[in-house]
């Protein structure tokens, strides 16, 4: 019989961390949905994943599906308002101290 999850549930868990710009959790559009779909599919395997996005908005989620998100300061793009980017992996105030101080924890889930 076969099963519905995943053939990678019989595996280890495999640990992602995510860095992904826009947000797919505020912003509507296919490559949010396909993002969201990646998500589920790995809850489903078992895998441990955590979210850095940026995202400006009032109503940025904490979790999704159970996975901790981490939202970072950006720029609107100047030619598409309705997206939020990062500075990337900067030293802009702070970011790339900022990035590994949220990624910390992360290797703490080892233990």
């Amino acid at each position: 019989a076969m099963s519905a999850s995943p053939p990678e549930v019989d595996e280890v868990p495999m640990r992602v961390q995510l860095i992904v710009e826009p947000t797919p959790f505020t912003h509507v559009s296919g490559y949010a949905n396909r993002f969201k779909e990646y998500l589920k599919y790995q809850k489903a395997a078992g895998a441990e994943v955590s979210i850095i996005t940026p995202d400006d908005s009032e109503d940025a989620p904490k979790h999704f599906l159970g996975y901790p998100i981490a939202t970072i300061r950006g720029f609107r793009f100047p030619l598409y308002k309705q997206i939020y980017l990062s500075w990337g992996i900067s030293p802009i105030e702070g970011m790339r101290e900022g990035l590994w101080r949220r990624l910390r924890p992360w290797n703490r889930l080892r233990s």
